[in-house]
């Protein structure tokens, strides 16, 4: 009874916690290791990457600068590369991957979407801040147009595959439109009529 009645007072005196529950996994405070340091670093390096958690929101109010690392910007009249925070970081990560492995070849981002979002002549989408036109690649590596159905000796399939993976790679949900048969029959791409020189990409 006498030990009983100090472990009552030392647990009055909160000294001694007997019937406190061992503490769960989650909430055990592990010390950071050199290990998952390098963990952490790792999952935050894919968080960033991984950010379209609500698909098609965001206001379209970020401009895509006229060129950058791994890019530039054609048809380009100061109103119609905007879309939503989002989307542009997106593109930015691609392109600079892209750099990585073709510092030498730029990607050329077309029409996107006008700021505010809203119509964009002449298409029915790049209303939203979500969308973005790509040229296909050549095979003389110049940086102009190539409708690539109508002039497929030009067409450099090869880079415009790896182009496409590296976007599905980063971000898996991305929709692509592009009428090349041999893309569509590859499951890389979707047809859609009007999409014979340029690929439209959609951020989801």
């Amino acid at each position: 009874r006498r030990i009983d009645a100090m472990v009552k007072a030392l647990k009055y005196m909160k000294l001694l916690t007997v019937d406190e529950p061992p503490k769960t996994q989650s909430e055990v405070v592990q010390k950071p290791t050199p290990e998952n340091k390098s963990n952490t670093e790792n999952t935050s390096q894919k968080a960033n990457e991984v950010i379209f958690d609500k698909p098609n929101s965001g206001a379209v109010d970020i401009l895509l600068p006229a060129s950058g690392k791994g890019y530039v910007t054609y048809k380009n009249d100061g109103n119609d590369h905007y879309g939503t925070a989002q989307t542009v970081k997106a593109l930015q990560i691609i392109t600079a991957k892209w750099n990585e492995k073709h510092p030498e070849l730029k990607i050329q981002i077309g029409d996107m979407s006008r700021k505010g979002g809203g119509y964009l002549y002449p298409h029915g989408s790049h209303r939203k801040g979500i969308d973005a036109d790509v040229r296909p690649f050549r095979k003389d590596g110049k940086l102009t147009a190539l409708n690539a159905v109508a002039d497929p000796q030009n067409f450099d399939r090869e880079k415009t595959r790896e182009f496409i993976k590296l976007v599905k790679e980063t971000y898996p949900n991305t929709v692509i439109l592009f009428n090349d048969k041999q893309l569509i029959k590859e499951g890389l791409t979707k047809p859609w009529e009007g999409h014979d020189d340029h690929l439209h990409i959609r951020f989801k």
